[in-house]
């Protein structure tokens, strides 16, 4: 199914969303087992600017990454 973080990007979590992106230890290139979309997929998909350029602000945001959306 969806991740945790995944369900909090597209519920407009923000502290949550924010406080993860910032964690060293996440994987930004996650899928999600339900549809196999990245965080920033499930971000620019619901309109969450703020989270989409926290995102490609980070070294592995996910720019580049495919998934069933744009494969």
């Amino acid at each position: 199914g969806k991740t945790p973080l995944s369900w909090a990007v597209m519920n407009e979590y923000d502290a949550v969303v924010r406080h993860s992106i910032e964690r060293n230890d996440l994987d930004a290139n996650a899928k999600d087992n339900e549809y196999g979309q990245t965080l920033l997929s499930w971000a620019a998909q619901h309109g969450r600017e703020v989270i989409v350029r926290l995102l490609i602000e980070r070294d592995d945001g996910g720019v580049n990454v495919k998934d069933f959306m744009c494969s």
